[in-house]
């Protein structure tokens, strides 16, 4: 049986020492850094989603669905091409032209093009959903075998906090060991590296 949230502060608090300046608001803080870091590094499919995107004619920009925490591709489907990263302030200094969108960035709550679309477009997300706040009876939103690794991080993260520093370099040690050993897939910065390729080839 996996762990709830509330099994989880039980073993943190014994992870810690049992220490009275563990108080429980700070323990919940704790675990819910550990479960958005461990979300922010590694690669879960539990968390990634796709979506079809509406892109009137003569508009540039379409809302970001709601929950999305970053974007890891955008593919034009109504001419059947990507649409990659590009930098907002080159994309802005130019007046836009009425011409197939080409690339993207984000900015508040939307996705903004470097021009005005000529016909309505079907854009095609594919994104990383931002896990709701740990809470309750709730288990973690990834594979359970992360578990583990989100408690080490809590207790790491709870130890500095406490200022006890040998003992949480001490659990950073065996997170490092235990990572090493299971092999998680790291969040692939060979995509941001394609996509910053593609940007300078485009230019």
């Amino acid at each position: 049986m996996r762990r709830t949230f509330v099994d989880a502060t039980a073993e943190l608090f014994l992870r810690l020492g049992n220490r009275s300046d563990a108080v429980d608001p700070l323990r919940e803080q704790w675990l819910n850094d550990a479960m958005y870091k461990c979300g922010m590094h590694y690669d879960h499919r539990e968390l990634q989603r796709t979506t079809s995107l509406p892109l009137m004619q003569d508009t540039d920009t379409v809302p970001t669905p709601v929950g999305m925490w970053w974007p890891e591709w955008l593919y034009n489907e109504t001419d059947g091409r990507p649409v990659t990263i590009g930098d907002r302030d080159l994309i802005e200094a130019v007046d836009k032209q009425t011409t197939v969108p080409t690339r993207f960035y984000t900015w508040g709550n939307a996705f903004f093009f470097n021009a005005l679309a000529e016909k309505p477009k079907s854009i095609r997300l594919y994104y990383v959903e931002k896990p709701v706040r740990w809470a309750g009876a709730a288990t973690l939103p990834y594979d359970e075998n992360y578990d583990i690794l989100v408690m080490m991080w809590a207790t790491k993260l709870g130890l500095t906090a406490l200022r006890d520093l040998e003992e949480a370099g001490a659990v950073g040690q065996e997170i490092g060991m235990y990572v090493s050993g299971m092999r998680f897939p790291l969040r692939e910065q060979k995509k941001n590296d394609r996509l910053t390729g593609v940007q300078v080839k485009f230019r």
